[in-house]
C-alpha cells in the first residue's frame, strides 16, 4: 500500500513537471485549449523616430518606456497644439524586438492619455516603416492589435498628441 502511494505520488509529480494543465509555450497546442498561448516578446526602446523633426524628441530616455518601471517615461517635447504646431505628420518611438517577429499585439501605457498612434513595423530603426495595426486613441493602457508584419523594428507612430501637446510613454510590451 505504501509503495502505491510512492508510485502515484511520483506521476503526479511528473505530470505536473511537464506541465499539464498549464498554458502552452508559444506555438504549442494546449490540452483543452483552443490554441497556442501568447508569447511574451522582450522589446527595448531604442530612439525616437522624428524624420520630419529637430532631434529634440528626447531618444535618450526611449529605453525607460521598456525598462519595466511604471514611474519611468520616454516623452516628447511639448508642442503648440495637438498637431505639432503643424510642423509634422507625426513622430515615434523605435522599439527594438531583438530579432525578426510577427507580433499579435502591443500594449501601450502612458501618464497623458488621450494621443493618438498606430503600430509600424520595418527591419532597420531608421525605416522605413509600415504600418502594422489600425489608428488608436490610446487611454491610459492601450493594447493594439497587430496585423501579423514580421519585422525586428517596431514603431509608436504618434499622429495627434494629447490635451497636453505632448506624450509620455511610462511602459510598452508586446506578445507575438
Amino acid at each position: 500500500r505504501l509503495r502505491c502511494t510512492a508510485v502515484a505520488a511520483i506521476v503526479a509529480g511528473s505530470i505536473g513537471f511537464r506541465g499539464w494543465g498549464t498554458p502552452s509555450p508559444a506555438g504549442a497546442g494546449s490540452e483543452g485549449g483552443s490554441g497556442a498561448a501568447a508569447a511574451t516578446v522582450d522589446l527595448r526602446g531604442l530612439t525616437d523616430y522624428d524624420p520630419q523633426g529637430n532631434g529634440r524628441e528626447h531618444s535618450a530616455t526611449a529605453a525607460k518606456a521598456t525598462d519595466g518601471d511604471p514611474s519611468t517615461f520616454w516623452y516628447t517635447e511639448t508642442y503648440a497644439t495637438r498637431n505639432f504646431g503643424g510642423l509634422k505628420d507625426g513622430l515615434g518611438l523605435v522599439l527594438d524586438a531583438g530579432g525578426s517577429v510577427a507580433l499579435r499585439s502591443l500594449t501601450v501605457s502612458t501618464a497623458t492619455p488621450g494621443f493618438v498612434a498606430v503600430i509600424r513595423a520595418g527591419d532597420s530603426a531608421s525605416g522605413p516603416f509600415t504600418d502594422d495595426s489600425a489608428a488608436e486613441t490610446v487611454g491610459t493602457t492601450t493594447t493594439f492589435t497587430l496585423a501579423g508584419a514580421t519585422a525586428r523594428y517596431y514603431v509608436l507612430w504618434i499622429t495627434e498628441l494629447s490635451p497636453s501637446h505632448r506624450v509620455k510613454v511610462s511602459e510598452i510590451t508586446a506578445s507575438s
